[in-house]
Order: C-alpha cells, then structure tokens, then sequence
C-alpha cells in the first residue's frame, strides 16, 4: 500500500497512516511535500499559498508552442554551431518535430497557459499508439527541450514546466529481437509491401519508394542512405562506400540487385559525383500507411535492416560477412546476439532431413533365392 493517495485536488496529497494533508510539487526533477495539517478545507488554501510561493506567479509572457518551437529551431541551430551536437543529432530532432505536430493537433496552436498535464499525457499514448518505442522516446526528449525554451521565455517557470512533464516517461525499449524480428513480413508479404510503397510514392509524385529498396538491398542505416553521394558508387570496383555511419564509415560490395537497382536510378536521372544517389530524406508515412494499408505489424526504416539482416542469415551467411555488411565492428558478436536465433531454427531445419548412416531394407526370407553357380573348370 502506498504511504500517500491523491486527493482530485492538484498538488494536495493525503497521507495514509496519519491522516494529514500535504501540499506536492516538483521543481528541478525534485519531488518536495509540506505538511498542512488534517483539515482539508484549510489544506487547500494553504496549499495554494504555498505552491506559489514557490512558482511565484504566472509569467505575464503569453505563448503557444508554435512560437516556443521558433525559439528551439534557433537554440538547435546555435547548438550545431558550437559543436554541442552533432549534424546528424540536429537532423534527427528536427526530424522528429513533423511526428510530433502530427500527433497532437492543432500543436503550434495551443497556449502555453492552457496546457494540463491530461494533454501530455495523451500525447504520450497517441506517441506509442503510432511509433516505435525508440522513436517515442526521442519526441519526449524534443518535447522537454521545447519546454526548457519556453521557461527561457517566461512563459513557464521550472515549476511549472516539472510539473506538467511529471508523467512523461521514457517508454522501455524492447529488446526481444527474437518477437521483433518475428513480425517481420515473409517473403509473400514483402513483395505486396514493395508493389503498396511503390504505388503510393508514385501516386503522390514522390521518390520513396528508391529509398524503400536502397535500405531493403543494402542493409545500411537510413542516415547513411541519406548522405550517400555518386561518387561513393564505384560500378568498377563493384562497392559503395558509407561515409557517414553509427561505427564509423565502411564499405559494401554491389549485390546484383542492388547494383541493378543503382544503374536504374543512374541511368534514368544522372549522376554527378557530387549529387545525393537518393534525394529522400524519409518514408516513414508511406511505410506506416503502406503497412496499415497490408493489414501488417508497423514497420520502421530500421527494419528494412533487419530484413536485410534476416536474409543474410537465412542464406547461410556467416555472422561475421553480415556483420561487415551491416558496419559492425565487432566481428560479428552483435549479430550473434541479435540474429542468433534464426541460424538455429535454420540449423534445426536443416538437421531434419540429415542421414549419416541410411538403413538397408533387409531381404524377404520368403523370396526364391538364386542357386549358385558351378564352378566351372
């Protein structure tokens, strides 16, 4: 049983055992109580005294989370330029802002005074109604730096600000890659899914549905995708080079469908060597629809990773080919770890149908034997 229950009334806490009321709040990610006696009436008033004379009283500085949003493009911008983050962490939070717009609407047009704690809370849970839990978790992280800028602001105070962030939680990154990788389309499926982003980019006038096969054939990380110039394609060589990756940069050789796929792109619309080989960014969108569309489990552009990943393994590559082709450097122990299990059920599989010593049918007793032969002299 917990030591305190709410009460319905904001900041105000009963204590279980005693029976006194104490005032709650949070400031600087740290939970402070005071004890305001057993009458509830007198409580709430005290509570409210108290309360702000630790908020103060509300900034005059009116807001909403559009203009709060402005001030955290700036502040990110000013964070690149002194190297506290890198260019790809700058792209991947601004990345991040489209999901968030999309997921709480009208966002830009919410007034920073009419937030509520309900409101974050169900932001939340639409969050990881519709993303991964990794991508969840890197929206709160934005979320809470939009935040920060709108307390530089004054429009909120660092209490106010804890306060309404108390219930958003990190949310527990799934790390079952055996169930992951479960749900990943069979063979059937990925086709039907291919031919579902194809046609949708195309009706939409737009070039995902190269990036979609790129990742599909490659098994890079999209931001390698994403930073990909010709002249990392060298046909003579048969590699691709990936100057930009999570362990540092590394090379492929040209599988044939993806060199054929690379020759398609090059020879329908050039390739200077200083040109991107894929000017989409994401398809993220198409993807999720694609795959609701499909009545398929959501899939993420990492996931076109594993299913690279996954073929490999299936096809009898050794761990550590795969983990050279996904840029590990670890001689394959990651992909050990990740897709060990699927080297297993192939092994099963395949022990199924193995004979070292096959039986010899033996002879009906009941079948007329041959006489021998007479010697002849």
């Amino acid at each position: 049983m917990s030591t305190f229950k709410k009460t319905g009334v904001s900041n105000l806490e009963l204590h279980v055992a005693t029976g006194t009321y104490y005032a709650r709040i949070k400031t600087d990610g740290n939970t402070i109580r005071k004890a305001l006696g057993t009458n509830r009436a007198a409580a709430i008033t005290a509570k409210d005294k108290w309360v702000e004379s630790i908020r103060g009283k509300k900034s005059k500085v009116e807001g909403t989370l559009g203009s709060c949003v402005e001030l955290y493009h700036k502040w990110l911008g000013e964070q690149l330029k002194l190297k506290e983050i890198s260019e790809r962490t700058h792209e991947y939070k601004m990345s991040l802002l489209p999901a968030i717009r999309k997921t709480w609407q009208p966002f830009d047009l919410v007034s920073i005074a009419d937030l509520t704690k309900t409101s974050i809370r169900g932001f939340q849970l639409a969050m990881v109604t519709d993303y991964g839990a990794t991508r969840v978790n890197g929206a709160m992280t934005v979320l809470r730096e939009v935040f920060d800028r709108a307390v530089e602001a004054n429009m909120l105070s660092r209490a106010q600000r804890d306060e309404l962030l108390e219930d958003l939680k990190f949310v527990k990154v799934d790390l079952d890659y055996k169930r992951r990788l479960s749900k990943l389309p069979c063979h059937a499926d990925l086709l039907l899914l291919k031919a579902e982003v194809e046609k949708r980019c195309k009706n939409k006038g737009e070039a995902g549905f190269w990036l979609f096969n790129f990742l599909l054939l490659s098994g890079c990380r999209v931001d390698s995708a994403r930073h990909l110039l010709w002249t990392d394609v060298d046909f003579t060589r048969n590699e691709i080079y990936f100057r930009t990756a999570k362990y540092g940069p590394y090379s492929i050789p040209m599988f044939p469908e993806l060199k054929e796929l690379l020759e398609q792109r090059k020879a329908l619309f050039g390739g200077n060597s200083e040109e991107r080989v894929l000017p989409t960014k994401t398809l993220q969108s198409v993807l999720t629809a694609s795959c609701k569309q499909l009545g398929l489990p959501h899939l993420s552009h990492h996931d076109l990773r594993h299913l690279f990943a996954t073929r490999c393994i299936e096809s009898g590559k050794d761990f550590v080919t795969v983990a050279a082709w996904l840029g590990h450097k670890d001689n394959g122990r990651t992909v050990m770890a990740v897709y060990g299990h699927l080297r297993r059920e192939h092994s099963q599989r395949e022990a199924a149908s193995m004979t070292f010593l096959p039986k010899i049918e033996p002879k009906n007793v009941n079948e007329p034997q041959n006489e021998p032969q007479k010697a002849t002299s």
